[in-house]
């Protein structure tokens, strides 16, 4: 059987007073790409700060790892928010350095690790440049490639191809499907060609629930035609 990495049950989330997930579930496993859409400000990023265990829920049950009380270590988790919190006045490589020497809790880091993700993301032209000084995209990579430091089994990407251009998003597209070949990944997106190239499954959160999408059995016309429904159909 196929080991759950990260089951959400039944959630539900306050912010002062106001209901921002109502009794949510979905679940992801070992192997798949699990999407989640919806229009902007509807609690994806609550959502993934809840899965990586920031936010704790008001009601439900996250279960990471298959243990209920307690998560694995920061090495076995990679999350890259939507807003990367880059060191700014980091160089390139020394941010990963220092990140990678975090998740392993350790004063040492791995220098081959180091090399193969500053080579896999394209880094080697700006390892030693100031990350203040970079482009949005170009940060972009580098809060990729520091989820993906200590080949963690579960991945959460919060928006990971914003601010990409076209190359870079086939690219950085490739490694994702790479990755979900030993690990799970729960990536947020308000692409719909994203959802329809990238994932196995896929939800639509909405004024506080969830929906499952039928991506299977449907193109991407199809898909936005259905997503369009569902959002009018809450809102009237």
């Amino acid at each position: 059987m196929t080991p759950v990495l990260l089951d959400i049950a039944n959630v539900s989330k306050y912010f002062h007073k106001n209901q921002i997930l109502h009794s949510v579930s979905l679940s992801v496993s070992k192997n798949e790409v699990v999407g989640l859409v919806g229009p902007n400000g509807v609690g994806k990023t609550t959502m993934m700060r809840l899965a990586l265990g920031t936010l704790k829920p008001d009601a439900g049950v996250i279960t990471r790892f298959e243990h209920a009380k307690d998560q694995k270590s920061a090495l076995q988790l990679g999350y890259m928010p939507e807003a990367s919190p880059l060191f700014e006045t980091y160089k390139v490589e020394s941010y990963l350095k220092l990140i990678s020497k975090i998740k392993k809790n350790s004063d040492s880091y791995d220098y081959e690790e180091i090399e193969s993700i500053i080579s896999q993301f394209d880094l080697r032209d700006i390892r030693d440049r100031t990350l203040g000084n970079l482009s949005k995209g170009t940060k972009q990579r580098v809060g990729l490639a520091q989820a993906f430091l200590g080949s963690p089994d579960l991945l959460l990407l919060d928006e990971p191809f914003s601010g990409l251009d076209p190359i870079q998003n086939k690219e950085i597209k490739d490694i994702v499907l790479g990755a979900s070949k030993k690990a799970g990944i729960l990536l947020s997106t308000h692409l719909i060609h994203d959802v329809v190239t990238l994932c196995d499954r896929a939800f639509l959160l909405n004024q506080g629930k969830i929906f499952e999408l039928d991506i299977a059995n449907c193109n991407e016309d199809e898909l936005t035609s259905r997503i369009i429904e569902l959002i009018k159909g809450r809102r009237e």
